[in-house]
């Protein structure tokens, strides 16, 4: 579960490094950073591990799986996104800014999930 640490710490670092500045700056409630990386933080963990688990069984599905994944997740986090939206009063007040901030987050999984997957899928595999 190495590669999942890996996502959450790494996506995590990088959101503060980027968002907590850039709070001191705007009128953006705090909480509209923390739900966009929650939301598209979550899905991505799940398609992480749903891959994981495939790969030791079936690699020839894992490849389906990190392909689908992508999908799911943007489907999961768009949902998730919604919800929030209906519920939370500090979401309504700023839902453009949620929406640049989730797609942000968003990309940023995306691209560390990636580079994790590449990175597995590179080494060299214990039989050959």
């Amino acid at each position: 579960m190495k590669p999942v640490i890996k996502l959450i710490v790494g996506s995590l670092l990088i959101w503060a490094l980027v968002y907590l500045p850039s709070v001191l700056l705007s009128t953006v409630p705090i909480e509209i950073g923390m739900i966009a990386i929650g939301i598209t933080l979550i899905p991505a963990t799940i398609t992480l591990v749903v891959y994981l688990l495939v790969k030791q069984k079936s690699p020839q599905i894992a490849l389906f799986v990190a392909l689908a994944g992508v999908m799911v997740r943007g489907l999961l986090s768009l949902g998730m996104g919604v919800i929030f939206y209906a519920l939370l009063v500090p979401v309504k007040e700023h839902p453009l800014e949620l929406l640049g901030w989730g797609l942000g987050c968003y990309l940023l999984t995306l691209t560390i999930e990636t580079v994790i997957l590449y990175r597995l899928e590179s080494r060299p595999s214990p039989q050959g």
